[in-house]
């Protein structure tokens, strides 16, 4: 099976990694897809290109935006009997939540401008009769502003490659470390969720001393109210730096206003940091509750937020939640388990008969070649096969060779357990040009 994810944002594909939504539900799921001996690959709706539509038997279009080119990709991928899908991790569709968004909020667009966006996506949104999504409420405000849709919850899921490549750092949790409080901002537009936990863990932090607050991204809070001293600032941090910026923390917090827009986001600041053992106190979500018999603690109230703290002080409560968080989280919070529940979905609508041009059926698992010739195809193959040996012997040589990117692309064999067994490069996956870079960097 192949599957195309299309992001849509306006920069180019080598950026398309450094988005957090488009990592999660585009490149986890494609990196799942090809260690599991199918192929997914990456790129961005502005780089599309229509010969993709003859590459792959699926697409998914995360978060599309109405516009007459997605009308008309849309159109010839239905003359040509393929599956394609919306995938949404966000309520941007639904005018009535317009004044909740956090893009209003901050005060980056107006309220108008917002409500447009909503309704451009809205009717893009109703261009797809299969969209996916990484959340039960998402389902539930989908199926009244798009019902008849075929609706599928595919929920968020960590890379199962970045959590072994940073387990085997020794990244481990120490229950006697410094007791630092870490906030996780990632955007611009998380000032108003931060005043939900502001005053009272400045009041908290007055009352202990050993408390100490790190704040990770920007955002803007009233620094005054906490001691000299006592707080820690930076920048965005690459995602392959994060785990152990988080294994550092004593805890982390994801708190969230009770807005209906945030009872739809997913619970991705639990499983980043119970993935190595570090307990999480949230806002009460709907998908963090999930989460709640294991290990998770959620605060409805302030009360609620110095209790959790409270809790996690005694040595003996805090080892056993963080080595139940992180057992689960490593067990059943791995993105594969979603993508293969993707693939079934998949399986399911190709076993219904959906491609109704034989030219189509029987294309799973097999080496896509641009024409009929079986001798061309074979050549093909071969060619690729040399080059690969070539390529992990002296990868340097050909980083730049878009002529063997491109090989090796058709042929589906970057990101095999031979390569990854190599150690020498992580690929980013990218129709037709994958580009190579080296881990961490």
């Amino acid at each position: 099976m192949k599957i195309l994810f299309i992001a849509n944002l306006r920069v180019s594909n080598k950026y398309l990694f450094h988005d957090n939504a488009t990592r999660y539900r585009c490149f986890n799921p494609a990196e799942d897809l090809n260690d599991s001996g199918h192929i997914g690959d990456v790129c961005n709706f502005e780089e599309f290109d229509t010969r993709y539509i003859d590459w792959y038997d699926a697409f998914v279009f995360h978060r599309p935006r109405l516009s007459s080119s997605l009308e008309s990709i849309l159109a010839k991928l239905s003359s040509r009997n393929k599956l394609f899908f919306a995938d949404y991790d966000d309520l941007i569709f639904d005018e009535r939540y317009a004044s909740e968004s956090p893009l209003y909020l901050s005060g980056m667009e107006s309220l108008k401008t917002v409500c447009r966006r909503y309704r451009n996506n809205l009717q893009a949104m109703q261009l797809f009769d299969k969209i996916t999504v990484s959340t039960d409420e998402l389902k539930k405000t989908i199926s009244t502003c798009h019902p008849g849709s075929g609706l599928t919850v595919i929920h968020n899921g960590l890379s199962r490659g970045w959590l072994k490549s940073n387990i085997s750092l020794g990244i481990k949790n120490d229950p006697s470390k410094k007791k630092v409080v870490t906030y996780l901002s990632g955007s611009l537009t998380h000032d108003h969720d931060f005043l939900e936990v502001e005053e009272v863990l400045a009041r908290y932090m007055q009352k202990h001393e050993d408390i100490f607050l790190r704040v990770v991204g920007p955002l803007n809070f009233n620094r005054n109210r906490f001691r000299h001293g006592r707080v820690m600032t930076s920048g965005l941090v690459p995602y392959n730096t994060l785990p152990k910026l988080i294994s550092e923390s004593w805890i982390t917090i994801a708190p969230l206003q009770n807005t209906f827009y945030n009872n739809c986001k997913t619970a991705l600041k639990y499983f980043e940091s119970a993935a190595f053992g570090i307990p999480v106190i949230a806002s009460p979500i709907p998908d963090m509750l999930r989460y709640s018999d294991n290990g998770l603690l959620t605060a409805y109230d302030q009360d609620d937020w110095i209790n959790a703290i409270e809790k996690l002080r005694d040595k003996e409560q805090y080892t056993k939640i963080s080595e139940q968080i992180m057992k689960y989280s490593h067990a059943h919070c791995i993105s594969s388990l979603e993508t293969a529940k993707m693939v079934r979905l998949i399986n399911g609508l190709f076993s219904k008969g959906l491609y109704a041009d034989s030219k189509f059926q029987g294309r799973h698992n097999t080496i896509f070649s641009s024409g009929n010739d079986h001798h061309a195809a074979s050549s093909q193959v071969s060619k690729a096969a040399r080059l690969t040996r070539k390529l992990i012997r002296n990868p340097r040589k050909f980083i730049f060779d878009s002529k063997v990117l491109r090989i090796l692309a058709i042929r589906g064999i970057l990101g095999t357990k031979r390569h990854q067994e190599s150690g020498l490069l992580q690929y980013s996956l990218y129709p037709a040009r994958r580009r190579w870079k080296r881990d961490g960097k």
